[in-house]
């Protein structure tokens, strides 16, 4: 099962699960409780009006046609 990430707050000893994920939830879970304050801890602002998004994570492309690479002069250090 892909893990699940939502916010909520405890209620009466009671943690409500949102609604979009009620439906793919079996009846037995292993949950993981974090305080807002260990999250916020390790999330970094990647940018000042919104946080990391799938963007920050896309490849470098390095153009390398103009490099030169001599093997010989690489073995020799």
């Amino acid at each position: 099962m892909t893990p699940i990430s939502f916010q909520s707050d405890i209620k009466d000893n009671v943690i409500e699960i949102p609604q979009q994920y009620r439906s793919v939830l079996p009846a037995h879970v292993f949950v993981t409780i974090m305080d807002s304050a260990s999250i916020e801890a390790r999330v970094y602002q990647r940018r000042k009006n919104g946080g990391v998004t799938a963007n920050d994570f896309k490849a470098v492309q390095i153009d390398t046609d103009l490099w030169e690479f001599d093997r010989e002069k690489a073995n020799e250090r």
